[in-house]
């Protein structure tokens, strides 16, 4: 179903399995004050419940919108959803969303109007973390838009309440990489970042990033730790292929990628201290600096954990009752 005629933005939503939260997820982004030069592209992953029949319903109801709806037979995992939603898009910019998540009335007219009068590559707002009782906003913690500044987090690199201009990521081939779904909007956004300096800042949270367990994004803690890790070496090889002084320029960002990709490996059913303490061992003598985004509690820990022989800290882990090599 199409409304034609050419959109500034293509909303690419990736849709797995979201029955219960889709339809507010439609509500309000069909309720967006510029809907009408937004070009929605719905990527239905091979949902297995009702998502596909609940998203033909609702677009059936609004024919005066310009909708593609894309169906994958298999199920194909979050980063292809996104790819072949920014490949079959057609606006200027992009702005992708989670099928679980809800969003403020005039998000997209306040970013895209913050594109237009800056002239800006990427438009970046904060956002509310919805949990069932409560919403907390989760504001930018620094003024201007530097990767070697920005903490290792959803708040700043995540793909949904950002407007991307297309162009950036597919003239510079930005995809994130099949099947390796933790940390894909960060393979995309970090780089994105990297290759421009015309990026905005907002303050006001305007994206409602839903706190919940089925989302399309959920997967076990062995899978997460993998895709982390493959991800600080791709970026690590992508920043050193674009030439000496671009890579050195990002060391900061790279490293503290890096540092944060192992973390995993202290959490979960088994505490790997050999592996942790042996997996980009040089992030090992900068604990301090590397691990500036985390509270005093954990810093601390990581001191003691690296200063600690390894075979004690493996005895301490077994003794407060955790699975440890």
């Amino acid at each position: 179903m199409s409304n034609t005629g050419a959109k500034h933005i293509s909303a690419i939503v990736p849709i797995y399995n979201a029955e219960a939260y889709l339809p507010h997820c439609l509500d309000t982004l069909f309720g967006q004050t510029i809907a009408h030069d937004i070009e929605y592209i719905f990527i239905d992953d091979a949902s297995t419940d009702a998502s596909l029949n609940i998203l033909r319903e609702a677009v059936a109801k609004r024919s005066d919108l310009d909708v593609k709806c894309l169906i994958h037979t298999n199920n194909k995992g979050l980063a292809v959803a996104r790819r072949t939603g920014i490949v079959n898009a057609s606006g200027e910019y992009i702005m992708c969303l989670d099928s679980d998540d809800f969003f403020e009335p005039n998000m997209a007219e306040l970013l895209l109007e913050s594109a237009t009068e800056s002239a800006a590559d990427i438009v970046m707002s904060p956002f509310f973390m919805s949990y069932e009782s409560h919403e907390e906003p989760q504001r930018f913690a620094i003024s201007k838009a530097n990767i070697n500044e920005m903490p290792i987090s959803v708040a700043y690199f995540t793909l949904c309440g950002k407007l991307i201009k297309r162009s950036l990521i597919i003239d510079n081939n930005l995809f994130a990489q099949p099947g390796i779904n933790c940390w894909e909007d960060l393979s995309i956004t970090s780089r994105a970042m990297a290759l421009t300096n015309q990026i905005v800042m907002l303050n006001t949270p305007l994206y409602h990033y839903r706190q919940n367990s089925a989302s399309l994004t959920h997967s076990g803690h062995k899978k997460r730790l993998a895709d982390q890790l493959f991800y600080a070496d791709y970026l690590n090889r992508w920043f050193e292929a674009k030439g000496t002084d671009f890579y050195n320029k990002h060391i900061p960002f790279l490293e503290r990628m890096q540092f944060s990709a192992k973390i995993k490996m202290l959490r979960g059913d088994v505490i790997e201290v050999t592996r942790w303490k042996n997996t980009y061992p040089f992030s090992c003598s900068k604990i301090i600096a590397l691990s500036s985004q985390f509270g005093i509690c954990y810093r601390i820990a990581f001191l003691a954990l690296n200063a600690c022989p390894t075979r004690l800290a493996i005895a301490v882990a077994k003794m407060l009752g955790k699975k440890a090599e």
